[in-house]
């Protein structure tokens, strides 16, 4: 899901810095949760984990994070969650090329 016409993981590019977030984006980002008493099993131990999280949809209004996007969790991560809302997530700034390749 998230992959456009023509596009495998191998050429997908995460947004670094201040980039703008959209539906399939990539993020290449850092976990800092701004509340970890809720963090389900093995959370606590990705807190600064770096990760590629992909932007899924914008959290409705009358949802906790209402207007942030939901960033699916890197699959590679052991912990049983799907998403993260993006406030949760340090952008990483200090690449110097925006292109990661996805393994």
């Amino acid at each position: 899901m998230g992959f456009y016409e023509g596009e495998s993981a191998h050429e997908r590019q995460a947004l670094v810095g201040d980039g703008p977030l959209y539906a399939g984006a990539m993020l290449a980002a850092r976990f800092h949760p701004r509340q970890v008493d809720d963090l389900v099993p093995g959370g606590v131990k990705l807190i600064g984990a770096f990760g590629l999280f992909e932007a899924m949809w914008r959290i409705e209004d009358d949802e906790p994070y209402a207007g942030e996007w939901a960033m699916k969790v890197p699959e590679n991560w052991p912990i049983d969650a799907v998403w993260v809302p993006e406030g949760d997530l340090m952008r990483v700034s200090d690449c110097k090329s925006a292109s990661v390749r996805i393994s």
